[in-house]
């Protein structure tokens, strides 16, 4: 039996744990899109979550303030442009609210006008980060290739880069970023994505990442990391909880506990049911689609989970177990529950890791428009 002061201990480890974890989870991170009305906003919104979150086509105007677009605690809000009789510049800021966000994404598809100037001076004005995004780079390669055929690809990126910073060398900016959300793991969108990261707090750092598409294998890599927060926490939880016997082996364990948290780890690596639907919409190849569909249903079921507890459980030695628990002398039930919670989630983490990597190498074939 467990004393008092064990029993205290594991609980202050178990509240440490879940205080890390309700951080993340409750945490919010609010975006703004701004730009003119076709400068493909919406497109760039769909690229960022990997989901066709808000509506795009070549006839679409952005009227007023669309949105939220959000998933779980990641908000985006696509606005319209400034300068018109709907929103004239002197009252923009206050209308649309910008102090609110905790960054400003401005896009722009051609030529950059002076109402994006005045967008970006409010931004220095509020001292709120703005990241430019020069949106359909791809088509822009396409059209100056063909009218200078002796031009290679990197000088028309250039001369398109060029053209944004000669603009706005004078203010203030978080870089230029020129992305197509017909290729999204090409050109500058990954970056984007992690220097909006680097912008943020820790713990929105965190939640942002956990949210957004994949882009390339280091955003991936952090999924990692926030990914292995929770498998800490479910498997504090899982410590205390362990309550339900598992046919075979000598230990009591929440599954239901588990399959949580394999839905969490799933949802992270985009690989939950909502993001698995969506990927039906796009061109990935047949074989990847069904290995994908069967690769979550591994970890989403209690009969699937019960055969993937017992082979691991062998694993699951004291010595493997007391390098994750800071504290020792506890009840052996709760320390095997810990060890094979932490065990099965972290084989969880690697292999849905994996699966995106493989998603990613397909994704020059998508479009998230």
């Amino acid at each position: 039996m467990e004393s008092t002061e064990q029993k205290s201990l594991l609980e202050e480890f178990l509240i440490k744990s879940k205080k890390d974890y309700d951080a993340i989870k409750n945490a919010k991170v609010i975006c703004g899109v701004i730009g003119q009305s076709g400068s493909g906003k919406s497109s760039l919104i769909n690229s960022i979550f990997g989901e066709k979150m808000s509506q795009s086509g070549p006839t679409q105007t952005t009227l007023d303030k669309k949105g939220p677009f959000q998933k779980d605690g990641l908000i985006f809000y696509d606005l319209p442009g400034c300068g018109t009789n709907e929103f004239p510049k002197e009252t923009y800021s206050e209308v649309m609210d910008l102090n609110s966000y905790d960054c400003l994404i401005l896009v722009t598809s051609n030529r950059f006008y002076e109402n994006d100037r005045f967008l970006i001076e409010e931004a220095n004005r509020l001292e709120k980060s703005i990241f430019i995004v020069r949106s359909r780079i791809d088509e822009a390669i396409s059209n100056g290739k063909y009218d200078y055929p002796e031009k290679e690809e990197k000088d028309i990126i250039n001369l398109c880069f060029l053209e944004i910073e000669s603009s706005i060398r004078d203010l203030r900016t978080n870089g230029i970023y020129l992305v197509s959300s017909r290729k999204p793991t090409d050109y500058d969108l990954p970056l984007l994505l992690e220097k909006i990261a680097e912008s943020l707090d820790k713990i929105k750092r965190a939640k942002f990442i956990s949210q957004i598409f994949g882009a390339n294998e280091e955003i991936i890599n952090e999924k990692r990391k926030i990914a292995k927060k929770v498998v800490k926490y479910y498997s504090s939880a899982a410590a205390l909880n362990g309550i339900n016997p598992i046919p075979g082996l000598d230990v009591a364990l929440d599954v239901g506990l588990i399959l949580k948290m394999n839905q969490e780890i799933l949802k992270i690596f985009n690989l939950d049911e909502d993001s698995i639907a969506y990927l039906k919409l796009l061109k990935i190849s047949h074989t990847t689609l069904n290995s994908v569909q069967k690769f979550g249903m591994q970890f989403l079921t209690k009969e699937a989970i019960l055969l993937l507890l017992k082979k691991y459980a062998p694993q699951v030695a004291t010595k493997q177990i007391t390098k994750y628990i800071p504290f020792a002398g506890q009840a052996i039930s709760a320390t095997i529950a810990f060890g094979l919670t932490m065990t099965f989630g972290n084989k969880t983490i690697e292999e849905c890791a994996e699966k995106a990597l493989e998603i990613l190498s397909q994704v020059d074939y998508t479009s998230f428009e």
